[in-house]
């Protein structure tokens, strides 16, 4: 089984319980406020997982859409908007098949949920879905690591204990792969859960390339959640891209 298909459950829900909706909430301000988006904007939140950046985007007035692989995490979200009025929709699906076509104006690729796949051709495939998915003159804001600083600040081994359970995450760089990977072991009630995450190690450059190629043209690359403008040390790797009418 794909290491995506098993990893995103009710023990990722446990164990990333600490990201908080205030951190979503003052990047999806921000980026709505940089964007200019219109009132009647619609957004794909492609690749959701519990929903943080969705439910903020419904709450600000915008027909949603978030798509996530993941039926506990998808769950999740529905119980966040069970019983209210917010414009949202949860759709099961795979990010390299996103079902719906000149749609939205708007696609969020958010949190790293890039790179998860083996071959190139399958990453970039989702990329071209996203075009597909946009309609002429919409953007996509993709949210990626920077690797340059990961691989540079890589924790090999920590141990923790959260709401219960004992977390131990082992992370590594398979050069050769240009992946990075880590291993969780999480052990609760005396039985222990193995986990394995990897992502592909792409550049601000392999990114920016891959949206070119796919028809985009990039509007601008930001460093990190507050939108300070994007250098070889920044945190994170936000590119925003227009499709071109």
């Amino acid at each position: 089984m794909s290491w995506y298909k098993k990893a995103f459950g009710e023990d990722y829900l446990l164990v990333y319980s600490h990201r908080d909706d205030e951190e979503a909430l003052g990047f999806v301000r921000r980026l709505i406020e940089h964007l200019d988006i219109s009132e009647q904007a619609a957004i794909l939140d492609l690749c959701c997982g519990a929903g943080r950046h969705a439910v903020q985007c419904a709450t600000a007035g915008y027909r949603v859409v978030g798509v996530d692989l993941s039926a506990p995490l998808l769950a999740r979200a529905s119980e966040l908007t069970r019983g209210s009025s917010l414009p949202i929709q949860w759709v099961q699906a795979d990010m390299r098949d996103i079902p719906v076509k000149s749609e939205f104006d708007l696609v969020l690729n958010l949190f790293t949920s890039f790179g998860y796949f083996e071959e190139n051709e399958e990453n970039y495939r989702v990329i071209t879905g996203i075009h597909e998915a946009l309609k002429p003159g919409g953007r996509l804001v993709l949210d990626f690591f920077n690797p340059r600083l990961v691989t540079s600040s890589l924790v090999p081994f920590d141990k923790s204990t959260i709401n219960g359970m004992t977390v131990t995450q082992i992370r590594e760089v398979d050069w050769q792969a240009q992946r990075i990977i880590k291993h969780v072991e999480i052990t609760r009630d005396g039985v222990t859960k193995k986990y394995r995450e990897s992502v592909r190690l792409y550049d601000k450059a392999d990114l920016v390339w891959m949206m070119l190629d796919a028809g985009f043209t990039v509007e601008n690359t930001f460093g990190g959640y507050t939108l300070e403008p994007w250098v070889e040390s920044s945190a994170r790797t936000i590119v925003v891209a227009r499709k071109k009418i």
